[in-house]
C-alpha cells in the first residue's frame, strides 16, 4: 500500500513526537483538548491517529464477535469446527489483519516524527468523515468506563472472597495453571461469592486456587462447589499438574454429602457417568463435549446465584 508524503513546513521536534505518540491511543485526549487547532500538521495526524484508532477498535470487535460464533460451532457442530479447521483459520486471518494496521500504524507514525503529513489511503478516507471524530470519542469513552468498571469490580471482588475459611459452605476451586491472576476468578465467582456473603454470611466462601488441601477442605466441607478445571478424558480432570477422578474427591469427603457440584472440565461425562454414580445424593453440572469458559461465565451470571440460592432458601 503506497504511502505518499506531502512536504510541509517543517514543524517542532516536541510537536512532531508529540503527533507521533497520538497513534498509541491518546489521539481521542488531544481531540477533547482541541490540539488538533494547533496546526495543519496536528490537524491532520491527529484524524489520522483517530482514523486507526477507529479501524483498530472496530476490527478488535469484529474478531470478538467472530470468535463467539466460532464457540457456539464447537459447542453445537464440533465436527463441523474441525473439519474446516476454524481456529487455524482465525489465527492466520487475525495476524495478517492486525500485522497490516499495524504496519499502517507505525509508518505513520514515522512520518509523523519527520514532520510529514503522511497519506495512507484507507486512513485517509476515514479521517475525512465527518462522523469520525465523535464516533472515536465515544468509543473511547465506552472503552474507559469498561476498564474502570472492570478495576473497581475486581477491587470488590477480592475484597469479600477470603482464600480460606473454617465456616464456608461454598468452594469456588480454580486451576490457575501458575500464571492467571487470582482477581481474574474472583472477579468470574462474583455473582455466586456476592449472593453467599448475603445469604450465608461474609465467611461463607471460599476462592481456593485448586491444590489437595483445598480439594480436600472443598469436598470435606462443602455443600455448593464449583471446580474451574480442564478435562483429561472422560471421569478425569487435570488440575494442579495431576489427574483426578471422582474416587480422589469421595476418599477426602468423610462422608459430607454437597448437594450440588459444577465442573467445567471438558467431555468429563463423555461415556463415563462415574461422578454422578459416586455422588448420587448431589446434583451435578458437567459436559459430554468440549465446555467453553464463555458458557461457564454465562451460567455464574445468569443462573448461578438464583441456584445457590435455592440449595440455601
Amino acid at each position: 500500500m503506497m504511502i505518499v508524503e506531502l512536504t510541509s513546513n517543517t514543524p517542532r521536534l516536541f510537536h512532531r513526537m508529540l503527533c507521533a505518540f497520538m497513534y498509541m491511543g491518546v489521539a481521542p485526549i488531544a481531540y477533547l483538548f482541541r490540539y488538533h487547532h494547533k496546526s495543519d500538521f496536528t490537524r491532520h495526524h491527529i484524524r489520522h491517529a483517530l482514523s486507526s484508532s477507529f479501524i483498530i477498535h472496530v476490527t478488535f470487535l469484529f474478531f470478538i464477535i467472530l470468535r463467539i460464533l466460532a464457540i457456539l460451532l464447537r459447542i453445537h457442530r464440533e465436527d463441523i469446527y474441525h473439519a474446516i479447521r476454524i481456529e487455524i483459520v482465525e489465527i492466520i486471518f487475525f495476524i495478517l489483519t492486525f500485522s497490516v494496521l499495524f504496519i499502517l500504524t507505525v509508518l505513520s507514525m514515522f512520518h509523523a516524527v519527520k514532520g510529514k503529513s503522511a497519506r495512507v489511503p484507507i486512513l485517509s478516507r476515514a479521517s475525512q468523515k465527518a462522523w469520525m471524530p465523535a464516533s472515536m470519542l465515544l468509543l473511547s469513552f465506552v472503552f474507559f468506563a469498561f476498564l474502570l468498571l472492570i478495576i473497581l469490580l475486581s477491587c470488590y471482588s477480592l475484597s469479600i472472597t477470603p482464600q480460606s475459611s473454617n465456616d464456608a459452605k461454598v468452594y469456588m476451586l480454580y486451576e490457575d495453571a501458575d500464571f492467571f491472576p487470582r482477581w481474574i476468578f474472583t472477579l468470574g465467582f462474583l455473582p455466586v461469592t456476592r449472593k453467599a456473603s448475603t445469604v450465608l454470611g461474609p465467611n461463607s466462601m471460599c476462592v481456593c486456587k485448586w491444590t489437595n488441601d483445598t480439594l480436600k477442605q472443598a469436598f470435606s466441607k462443602g455443600k455448593f462447589i464449583f471446580l474451574a478445571t480442564h478435562g483429561a478424558g472422560p471421569g478425569m480432570i487435570y488440575a494442579n499438574r495431576q489427574v483426578y477422578k471422582a474416587t480422589d474427591a469421595f476418599k477426602v469427603s468423610d462422608g459430607n454429602q454437597p448437594h450440588f457440584i459444577y465442573i467445567t472440565a471438558c467431555s468429563l461425562g463423555k461415556g463415563d457417568d462415574s461422578w454422578n454414580r459416586i455422588f448420587s445424593g448431589t446434583e451435578i453440572i458437567s459436559f459430554n463435549r468440549w465446555s467453553a469458559v464463555l458458557e461457564h461465565m454465562w451460567w455464574l451470571y445468569s443462573e448461578g446465584p438464583d441456584k445457590l440460592e435455592s440449595l440455601f432458601p
